[in-house]
């Protein structure tokens, strides 16, 4: 009997052994609305409701620092007031980062995720980071030294100005006939920031 029951087991536990594992990752991320604050917003850390982290993502300030542990791929959802769920956006995040996700809408009603690495490894202090979301090219200027930015990319940059000074630069935009003066910016360095 103990046999005829093992060997009836065999199957269900090679078909159990078959499944794919999915990766967990662990990962440092705060997040912000590029458009419009997303405040019914929540993150998974796995399949089952109580695994919903609720997240309010505003347009003018990042998040909380939020420490995931979870799928490789994380999943964002809107919480709906009768408790239902809509997907809003995925993802996939790689292990050990430290990242910025932006939450901009696409060409189709809904809302893309760009991830920026925010490791001060890569993001040094005393910097600023510009992101180029025009659509089309852009530079940065400070002084005779142009920087480059490209499309929907970023340029991290050490203004030419000593701690606690002002720097004035301009961001140029790409037009028919040339690059433009799309906006002139005046900075304050402090070394100890990052922007």
């Amino acid at each position: 009997m103990f046999k005829r029951l093992f060997i009836l087991c065999l199957p269900f536990l090679a078909f159990a052994a078959d499944e794919p594992k999915v990766p967990n990752v662990h990962v440092k991320f705060r997040a912000l609305a590029f458009v419009a604050p997303i405040p019914d917003a929540a993150y998974q850390t796995g399949p089952k409701e109580k695994d919903r982290v609720p997240l309010l993502i505003t347009s003018d300030f990042f998040t909380l620092e939020q420490d995931y542990r979870g799928p490789a791929e994380i999943s964002f959802i809107y919480l709906n007031k009768d408790g239902t769920t809509k997907p809003l956006a995925n993802t996939v995040l790689v292990d050990g980062s430290q990242v910025i996700l932006l939450f901009i809408p696409d060409n189709k009603g809904g809302i893309r995720i760009t991830s920026l690495q925010d490791s001060p490894t890569l993001f040094p202090w005393g910097t600023l980071r510009f992101i180029n979301l025009t659509g089309g090219r852009a530079k940065i200027r400070y002084g005779e030294n142009e920087y480059p930015v490209p499309i929907n990319g970023e340029k991290i940059i050490r203004p030419p100005s000593s701690h606690k000074t002002y720097a004035n630069g301009e961001i140029l935009t790409e037009r028919e006939d040339g690059y433009s003066v799309g906006y002139r910016i005046r900075t304050f360095q402090e070394d100890e920031l990052r922007a």
